[in-house]
Protein backbone atom coordinates (compact mmCIF):
# COMPACT_ATOMS: atom_id res chain seq x y z
CA UNK A 1 0.00 0.00 0.00
CA UNK A 2 1.62 3.12 -0.98
CA UNK A 3 2.02 6.00 1.53
CA UNK A 4 0.22 9.63 1.33
CA UNK A 5 2.27 12.04 -0.16
CA UNK A 6 0.62 15.62 1.13
CA UNK A 7 3.36 17.47 -1.66
CA UNK A 8 2.36 15.71 -4.80
CA UNK A 9 -1.68 15.61 -3.69
CA UNK A 10 -3.38 18.55 -6.25
CA UNK A 11 -6.21 20.08 -4.56
CA UNK A 12 -7.33 21.31 -7.60
CA UNK A 13 -7.61 18.46 -9.52
CA UNK A 14 -9.67 16.49 -6.48
CA UNK A 15 -11.61 17.31 -3.44
CA UNK A 16 -13.21 15.19 -0.67
CA UNK A 17 -16.37 16.51 1.05
CA UNK A 18 -16.92 15.74 4.83
CA UNK A 19 -14.49 13.20 5.36
CA UNK A 20 -11.08 12.20 5.94
CA UNK A 21 -8.76 9.85 4.87
CA UNK A 22 -9.15 6.26 6.78
CA UNK A 23 -5.89 5.97 9.22
CA UNK A 24 -4.86 2.62 9.70
CA UNK A 25 -4.05 1.89 13.05
CA UNK A 26 -1.35 -0.97 12.61
CA UNK A 27 0.81 0.95 10.38
CA UNK A 28 0.06 4.68 11.69
CA UNK A 29 -0.42 5.54 8.06
CA UNK A 30 -3.57 6.91 5.93
CA UNK A 31 -4.74 5.00 3.15
CA UNK A 32 -4.38 7.04 0.19
CA UNK A 33 -4.36 3.86 -2.25
CA UNK A 34 -7.65 5.21 -3.60
CA UNK A 35 -6.68 8.32 -3.65
CA UNK A 36 -3.42 7.48 -5.82
CA UNK A 37 -5.75 5.04 -8.21
CA UNK A 38 -8.86 7.33 -8.17
CA UNK A 39 -9.77 9.17 -11.85
CA UNK A 40 -12.31 11.96 -12.07
CA UNK A 41 -15.39 10.78 -14.14
CA UNK A 42 -15.89 11.20 -17.70
CA UNK A 43 -17.26 14.59 -18.84
CA UNK A 44 -20.25 14.41 -20.52
CA UNK A 45 -19.99 16.47 -23.61
CA UNK A 46 -22.06 19.88 -23.06
CA UNK A 47 -22.95 22.22 -25.59
CA UNK A 48 -22.45 25.83 -25.32
CA UNK A 49 -25.56 26.99 -24.43
CA UNK A 50 -27.92 24.78 -22.71
CA UNK A 51 -30.33 24.31 -20.43
CA UNK A 52 -30.34 24.75 -16.92
CA UNK A 53 -31.96 21.36 -16.38
CA UNK A 54 -29.05 20.26 -18.26
CA UNK A 55 -26.57 21.03 -16.60
CA UNK A 56 -28.03 19.87 -13.40
CA UNK A 57 -28.55 16.70 -14.62
CA UNK A 58 -24.46 16.51 -15.48
CA UNK A 59 -23.64 17.44 -11.98
CA UNK A 60 -25.94 15.20 -10.40
CA UNK A 61 -24.57 12.60 -12.86
CA UNK A 62 -20.86 13.77 -11.67
CA UNK A 63 -21.59 13.82 -7.94
CA UNK A 64 -23.32 9.49 -9.03
CA UNK A 65 -20.86 8.37 -10.93
CA UNK A 66 -17.83 9.95 -8.53
CA UNK A 67 -15.91 7.06 -6.83
CA UNK A 68 -16.63 5.94 -3.17
CA UNK A 69 -13.56 6.41 -0.77
CA UNK A 70 -12.94 3.20 1.25
CA UNK A 71 -14.63 2.62 4.11
CA UNK A 72 -16.53 6.56 3.78
CA UNK A 73 -20.03 7.67 2.24
CA UNK A 74 -17.57 10.00 1.15
CA UNK A 75 -16.56 10.73 -3.13
CA UNK A 76 -14.02 11.66 -4.76
CA UNK A 77 -15.13 14.60 -7.49
CA UNK A 78 -13.21 16.66 -9.91
CA UNK A 79 -13.52 20.27 -8.68
CA UNK A 80 -13.08 21.41 -11.92
CA UNK A 81 -15.51 19.74 -13.56
CA UNK A 82 -17.91 20.85 -10.60
CA UNK A 83 -17.41 24.49 -10.78
CA UNK A 84 -17.51 24.19 -14.45
CA UNK A 85 -21.15 23.33 -14.43
CA UNK A 86 -22.02 25.44 -11.42
CA UNK A 87 -20.74 28.49 -13.44
CA UNK A 88 -22.75 27.45 -16.26
CA UNK A 89 -25.65 26.57 -14.31
CA UNK A 90 -25.33 29.80 -12.70
CA UNK A 91 -24.54 31.99 -16.47
CA UNK A 92 -27.95 29.41 -17.57
CA UNK A 93 -30.02 30.74 -14.48
CA UNK A 94 -30.83 34.45 -15.80
CA UNK A 95 -32.30 32.99 -19.14
CA UNK A 96 -34.75 30.39 -17.50
CA UNK A 97 -36.00 33.00 -15.20
CA UNK A 98 -36.43 35.19 -18.30
CA UNK A 99 -38.20 32.39 -19.93
CA UNK A 100 -40.06 31.51 -17.13
CA UNK A 101 -41.50 35.43 -16.77
CA UNK A 102 -41.84 34.71 -20.80
CA UNK A 103 -43.75 31.66 -20.19
CA UNK A 104 -46.02 33.58 -17.57
CA UNK A 105 -46.24 36.55 -19.87
CA UNK A 106 -47.53 33.93 -22.55
CA UNK A 107 -49.63 32.61 -20.26
CA UNK A 108 -51.56 35.86 -19.49
CA UNK A 109 -51.65 36.59 -23.50
CA UNK A 110 -53.54 33.13 -23.66
CA UNK A 111 -55.34 33.53 -21.24
CA UNK A 112 -56.76 37.34 -21.83
CA UNK A 113 -57.31 35.97 -25.32
CA UNK A 114 -59.35 33.08 -23.87
CA UNK A 115 -61.22 35.27 -22.15
CA UNK A 116 -62.09 37.34 -25.05
CA UNK A 117 -62.64 34.68 -27.66
CA UNK A 118 -64.96 33.56 -24.49
CA UNK A 119 -66.34 36.79 -24.15
CA UNK A 120 -66.90 36.76 -28.06
CA UNK A 121 -68.54 33.39 -28.33
CA UNK A 122 -70.77 34.37 -25.38
CA UNK A 123 -72.20 37.67 -27.38
CA UNK A 124 -72.83 35.68 -30.45
CA UNK A 125 -74.87 32.70 -28.44
CA UNK A 126 -76.80 35.60 -26.95
CA UNK A 127 -77.26 37.49 -30.45
CA UNK A 128 -78.39 33.79 -31.95
CA UNK A 129 -80.54 33.26 -28.76
CA UNK A 130 -82.07 36.64 -29.10
CA UNK A 131 -82.51 36.65 -33.06
CA UNK A 132 -84.36 32.62 -32.34
CA UNK A 133 -86.31 34.33 -29.72
CA UNK A 134 -87.54 37.02 -31.95
CA UNK A 135 -88.13 34.47 -34.70
CA UNK A 136 -90.20 32.58 -32.15
CA UNK A 137 -92.29 35.96 -31.27
CA UNK A 138 -93.03 36.74 -34.79
CA UNK A 139 -94.04 32.68 -35.07
CA UNK A 140 -95.84 33.09 -32.64
CA UNK A 141 -97.38 36.78 -33.71
CA UNK A 142 -98.23 35.21 -36.90
CA UNK A 143 -100.17 32.18 -35.43
CA UNK A 144 -102.22 34.35 -33.32
CA UNK A 145 -102.93 36.93 -36.24
CA UNK A 146 -103.49 33.62 -38.13
CA UNK A 147 -106.37 32.79 -35.55
CA UNK A 148 -107.53 35.63 -35.44
CA UNK A 149 -107.93 36.02 -38.86
CA UNK A 150 -109.72 32.51 -38.42
CA UNK A 151 -111.85 34.09 -35.80
CA UNK A 152 -112.95 36.57 -37.80
CA UNK A 153 -113.59 34.82 -41.00
CA UNK A 154 -116.01 32.11 -38.48
CA UNK A 155 -117.89 35.17 -37.23
CA UNK A 156 -118.57 36.81 -40.52
CA UNK A 157 -119.71 33.68 -41.57
CA UNK A 158 -122.11 33.62 -39.07
CA UNK A 159 -123.28 37.05 -39.47
CA UNK A 160 -123.66 36.29 -43.22
CA UNK A 161 -125.65 32.85 -42.31
CA UNK A 162 -127.69 34.69 -39.71
CA UNK A 163 -128.72 37.74 -41.98
CA UNK A 164 -129.53 35.13 -44.98
CA UNK A 165 -132.16 33.69 -42.68
CA UNK A 166 -133.79 36.51 -41.52
CA UNK A 167 -133.86 37.83 -45.47
CA UNK A 168 -135.57 34.58 -46.06
CA UNK A 169 -137.73 34.91 -43.04
CA UNK A 170 -138.88 38.40 -43.77
CA UNK A 171 -139.97 37.27 -47.58
CA UNK A 172 -141.92 33.91 -46.17
CA UNK A 173 -143.64 36.29 -43.88
CA UNK A 174 -144.66 38.38 -46.86
CA UNK A 175 -145.53 35.97 -49.37
CA UNK A 176 -147.80 34.18 -46.19
CA UNK A 177 -149.46 38.01 -45.62
CA UNK A 178 -149.87 37.88 -49.02
CA UNK A 179 -151.48 34.53 -48.70
CA UNK A 180 -153.38 35.31 -45.90
CA UNK A 181 -155.28 38.30 -47.58
CA UNK A 182 -155.75 36.32 -50.60
CA UNK A 183 -157.46 33.46 -48.93
CA UNK A 184 -159.44 36.19 -46.88
CA UNK A 185 -160.40 37.67 -50.30
CA UNK A 186 -161.20 34.33 -51.44
CA UNK A 187 -163.78 33.02 -48.96
CA UNK A 188 -165.55 36.70 -48.92
CA UNK A 189 -166.28 35.91 -52.61
CA UNK A 190 -167.29 32.76 -51.72
CA UNK A 191 -169.76 34.01 -49.27
CA UNK A 192 -170.90 36.56 -51.18
CA UNK A 193 -171.89 33.85 -53.98
CA UNK A 194 -173.39 31.79 -51.81
CA UNK A 195 -175.38 34.84 -50.09
CA UNK A 196 -176.44 35.99 -53.64
CA UNK A 197 -180.92 35.90 -54.21
CA UNK A 198 -181.86 32.77 -56.91
CA UNK A 199 -184.79 34.51 -59.47
CA UNK A 200 -188.59 34.16 -58.05
CA UNK A 201 -188.95 31.93 -61.23
CA UNK A 202 -186.87 29.63 -60.40
CA UNK A 203 -187.32 29.20 -56.85
CA UNK A 204 -190.99 28.16 -57.65
CA UNK A 205 -190.41 25.59 -61.29
CA UNK A 206 -191.59 22.06 -60.11
CA UNK A 207 -188.33 19.56 -60.16
CA UNK A 208 -188.31 16.42 -62.69
CA UNK A 209 -189.86 13.31 -61.78
CA UNK A 210 -187.77 10.57 -60.85
CA UNK A 211 -186.57 8.95 -63.97
CA UNK A 212 -187.22 11.59 -66.15
CA UNK A 213 -184.55 12.81 -68.33
CA UNK A 214 -184.30 14.65 -71.59
CA UNK A 215 -184.47 12.12 -73.38
CA UNK A 216 -187.86 11.28 -72.27
CA UNK A 217 -188.79 14.47 -74.36
CA UNK A 218 -188.07 12.95 -77.56
CA UNK A 219 -190.00 10.12 -77.12
CA UNK A 220 -193.40 11.81 -76.99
Amino acid sequence: MSTFDPHGYNEDEFDVYGAEPAFEETRGEYAWDAFASAEPAPEAPRHVRRGLEDVLNDLIDVVETAKQMPLSNSALISRDEVLELLREALDQLPDEIRQARHVLSSADVIVERAEVEATQLLDEVRARAASMVEKAEIVRLARQRAEQIVLEAKAQARQRIIEADDYIDGKLGGFEVVLSRLQKSTASAREAMSARSMPAGLLDAPRDAPGTTFFDQERE
